[in-house]
Formats: C-alpha cells, sequence, structure tokens
C-alpha cells in the first residue's frame, strides 16, 4: 500500500491492521509515524474504535521511540484494562519522551476518575439538599416539585430517544439495503455511506450539546472585552454556516453593530459559545426561509442605562422562519429539545445559552413570528 504524506489521505485503518497484522515492516519508519499521526486525528470524541485499539497495541512495540510517542499519548483513548497492560509495558520503554507520554496518559484518565468521583458526591449532595427541601415545604408542595422536575426530565428523555431512534433506523435501512437488494449497486452504496456519516455526525453532535448543557459553569472568570466575544462568535458561527450552507456562502452575513461597553466578568469560552449557538440558529432560519429579500442576521451589543440594574445588553435578530408558537412557548420557559429546525438540530443551543446567561445573573428573552423572523434580547450584569 503506497503512503502519501499529505495528511488529508484517508487511511484505511482495518486494511493497515490487516497488513501490518502479518508484517510489522510493511510499511516504512516515516509511513508508520504518519499512520499513528493520522489515527490520533482520527480519534474522535475521545473514541478509539477496535481496529484503532489494535494498532496502538502495535505501535507500542515499534522499533521507532516517535511512533511508540504517538501509541503512548493514545492510550488515554484506550479501555481501562488496556490502558493499564500498555502502561505497564511501556512504562521502562528506553526513550524518556515515551515514558513521559504514558504518565500523561496515565493522569488523563486519573482525572477522568476523579471527575466522576466528584460529580458522584455532588449528586449525593444535591439528594441531601433535596431532603431538607422536602422537609421545609411539606410532603404536598415537595411532590408537586418532584412532579415538575420528573414533567422536564421525560420531556428531554423523550425527545432524545425520538432523536436517537430516527437517526439509527435511518442508519439500519440504509445499512440493510447495502446488504440487501442494492448489494452491488456502487453508486447507491457511495450516497448511503455519506448519509451514515452525515447521521453519525448528527449523533455526536447530540452527545456535545449534551455534554454542553449539563457541565458545571466555570470558575475561571476574568473581565472580558465585550466586542471580542462578539467577533470570536460571528466568526465561529460564519465558518459553521459556510460548511453547511455552502450554497448559500455569499447571501449569509453578520451585520456588528457595538457601542463602546464596559468588560464582563465571565469565562470567556462560555459566552462565546452562548452567542456562537444563537448565531448559528438565526444563521439557519434565514438559511432555511422561503420568503424573497434579504437574508438578515444581526447581532448589537450596547450598553445599558445607568439607571438599570443590568450593564450591557446583546440583541441577536434575523429575517429566518420564525419559531411556531407552541415552539416558542417551550422556549420561553426554558424547555430543553425544543426545535423549530427542519430534520436537524438537537433543541439545546437556545437552552445552552439562555443557562449561561442566567448562571452570570442575566436576563433572557425571546420572540418571534412565525414566517417572520426571531428576535433574543439579553442583558447582563458585569458581573455576577
Amino acid at each position: 500500500m503506497e503512503m502519501e504524506s499529505n495528511m488529508k489521505t484517508k487511511y484505511d485503518f482495518l486494511e493497515i491492521l490487516r497488513i501490518l497484522t502479518n508484517d510489522r515492516e510493511a510499511f516504512s519508519v516515516e509511513d508508520r509515524f504518519r499512520i499513528a499521526r493520522a489515527l490520533s486525528k482520527h480519534t474522535r470524541h475521545g473514541i478509539l474504535y477496535r481496529e484503532g485499539q489494535m494498532l496502538v497495541d502495535i505501535f507500542s512495540q515499534d522499533e521507532s521511540s516517535e511512533v511508540r510517542t504517538l501509541a503512548a499519548s493514545l492510550l488515554r483513548h484506550m479501555p481501562n484494562l488496556e490502558l493499564d497492560r500498555l502502561a505497564r509495558r511501556m512504562a521502562d520503554d528506553p526513550c524518556r519522551y515515551v515514558r513521559a507520554a504514558v504518565e500523561k496518559s496515565v493522569e488523563h484518565r486519573k482525572r477522568d476518575v476523579r471527575r466522576l468521583e466528584r460529580e458522584r458526591k455532588k449528586t449525593q449532595l444535591m439528594q441531601r439538599k433535596l431532603r431538607r427541601l422536602g422537609r421545609k415545604l411539606g410532603e404536598e408542595h415537595f411532590a408537586a416539585v418532584q412532579e415538575i422536575i420528573e414533567h422536564e426530565q421525560d420531556i428531554l428523555v423523550g425527545k432524545l430517544v425520538h432523536d436517537l431512534q430516527g437517526v439509527v433506523a435511518r442508519i439500519d435501512f440504509l445499512a440493510s439495503r447495502m446488504q440487501g437488494d442494492r448489494r452491488d449497486d456502487r453508486e447507491f452504496a457511495r450516497g448511503a455511506v455519506d448519509e451514515i456519516r452525515a447521521n453519525a455526525g448528527h449523533l455526536f453532535g447530540l452527545a456535545d450539546d449534551m455534554k454542553s448543557y449539563s457541565r458545571a459553569r466555570s470558575t475561571d472568570t476574568r473581565p472580558e472585552s465585550v466586542e471580542s466575544i462578539v467577533r470570536e462568535a460571528c466568526d465561529m458561527a460564519m465558518d459553521r454556516a459556510k460548511q453547511l450552507h455552502p450554497d448559500l456562502a455569499e447571501e449569509l452575513s453578520i451585520t456588528v453593530q457595538y457601542s463602546d461597553c464596559p468588560s464582563l466578568v465571565v469565562a470567556r469560552h462560555e459566552m462565546v459559545m452562548a452567542l456562537a449557538n444563537l448565531l448559528n440558529n438565526a444563521l439557519d432560519a434565514v438559511a432555511d426561509t422561503q420568503h424573497e429579500g434579504e437574508r438578515v442576521v444581526e447581532i448589537v451589543a450596547a450598553p445599558m442605562p445607568r439607571s438599570r440594574t443590568k450593564d450591557v445588553r446583546f440583541i441577536v435578530r434575523d429575517s429566518g422562519v420564525g419559531i411556531h408558537p407552541e415552539m416558542l412557548e417551550g422556549l420561553r420557559v426554558g424547555a430543553v429539545g425544543v426545535t423549530s429546525k427542519r430534520g436537524q438540530g438537537n433543541g439545546f443551543g437556545v437552552a445552552i445559552a439562555r443557562r449561561t446567561v442566567e448562571h452570570y445573573r442575566g436576563t433572557f428573552a425571546i420572540d418571534s413570528i412565525d414566517g417572520e423572523g426571531t428576535t433574543i434580547t439579553i442583558e447582563m450584569p458585569r458581573k455576577k
């Protein structure tokens, strides 16, 4: 198998595994290094598939210390038993860079374990608080609170199950056609594989959104420039829009209106992601609109009057498809999983943005006219 130096090469790791299993020197040292580096780039969302795990095992015994170092850096993505076995094998490696990479991977896994332990203790603490609340409220009021919580959980779980069933059913249908009556149809197979990958991307996106929504708020806050936060959010949203809507790349843009604002004491990445989520929704909405006219997406950042309790106001508005009144009501009360996107979206974007804003004692309001567009207004204090 001829290897190319261009890292954009799509490697068939299953075929590479078959070749290396029969002959460890089938590829040159340079090619083995490229394969190992591509494998590290191929690892997605911390998942290393079975063929990848077996390649890490092979590369951990490679004659090249550079290849072994890459293998050691991938140990963090291995199952616990495999990580322990390979870490013990590589702990006495003659190359200090390999040993350092092994130690870093092991420490990464230990941090994951400590994080899970913190989450377990946090859950126990919340349970104790809930019991104390029950004693204060009385049985009847406490039962009402539990009913509200369980209702919200049922809505979220039901929405996630619906999404998962839809994606998995489509993947299963395409796979069965590829094994059945379209077995020899290469054109169908190529299209099916592309669709399966797109559906897998949807599932990864859903996992990312769930993780973002449930993640504890950062305590690493500092004064941040409102203008730079807005600019970064716009850049992220436009990069995504050009990938998702290449045919409309020339028509999609974000108009920024900025007035000199005081700095906000926030975790920068949280505020950037909150605004980027809202801008993503706005760009998707104008891309999906059928009515003629300019596709308008605008973000405004301005200082609040001194008489108000908040310091900075953000407005994100679009001329897109708008939101149906029933969905709008769900978004106004903070429901998770509500989306107006046709065939896409997980319904977490607005919920993540609202949760971030409210964490910093800000206010979040959304208004929309079905078929005409949406306006979201955020008011933030300078510091929490």
